[in-house]
């Protein structure tokens, strides 16, 4: 079976694919291909800070494997967009994530409201303080008390055990700092939100509060794993991959 992944960067997740014989591209390469593939990943396009992308050339790009099985079923740089964009999931997984306001429905409470661009980078472009008007390509979220923040992958639905453990944006920069197997409770709630989307692999990101709760922060379709190889080695990684 052939495989190929088009991506903003050869970063080392790129690499991991690489290595279980995935043909890599980037979406601004001039480089020729065969269209003669049998599955196609079109990674996220907003997951490189340096990356300028083009709708229109990643569009024309994406219509090209018309015929071609697509992980997440990505027919259009729409599809990608939308699976991208916070605002949506907000509507989406409503029931598992923080209560969400579009910046003109709602006015922005200090210490009580975290601002994110719908459509961001790496956990770019989050604020807990505002000093100028946002328009709706931000939304405004209630802010949590998080005891811990983790990272879940989940392919074709199926929950892998296997979890990292992330520093919260108000800390700084985001890292992972820890790892850790979930627990059953863990895996039914992202069970509950995997089963509400139509994407193939995915890492989400889950909030532990001080009270006991467990929210969703943010669903990730195209989930960075080095850290993830540091802590737990290739093993679950083939796992994961081979089910890609």
């Amino acid at each position: 079976m052939k495989k190929i992944l088009f991506t903003t960067v050869k970063d080392t997740s790129a690499e991991h694919f690489k290595k279980h014989g995935w043909d890599v591209f980037l979406y601004d390469s001039l480089l020729s291909f065969d269209n003669d593939y049998d599955v196609v990943y079109f990674r996220d396009p907003f997951n490189d800070p340096d990356f300028s992308y083009n709708s229109e050339v990643i569009d024309s790009l994406i219509k090209k494997f018309g015929g071609v099985q697509s992980i997440d079923n990505i027919r259009s740089f729409d599809d990608i967009y939308l699976s991208e964009d916070k605002w949506s999931q907000a509507q989406k997984y409503a029931n598992y994530m923080p209560k969400t306001y579009l910046p003109s429905e709602s006015e922005f409470i200090v210490g009580k409201m975290i601002a994110k661009k719908r459509i961001s980078q790496r956990a770019k472009d989050i604020k807990f303080e505002i000093d100028k008007i946002i328009n709706d390509d931000w939304i405004f979220q209630d802010l949590l008390d998080i005891k811990e923040e983790l990272r879940v992958y989940c392919v074709f639905g199926e929950i892998i055990p296997e979890a990292t453990i992330k520093t919260s944006k108000m800390n700084g920069k985001v890292k992972i700092v820890d790892a850790r197997l979930l627990t059953p409770v863990e895996i039914d709630f992202c069970k509950g939100i995997a089963e509400k989307t139509n994407l193939d692999f995915i890492g989400l990101d889950i909030a532990g509060t001080k009270n006991g709760n467990l929210q969703l922060i943010e669903v990730n379709r195209s989930p960075q794993f080095n850290r993830f190889v540091d802590y737990y080695g290739d093993g679950p990684l083939n796992r994961i991959l081979d089910l890609v």
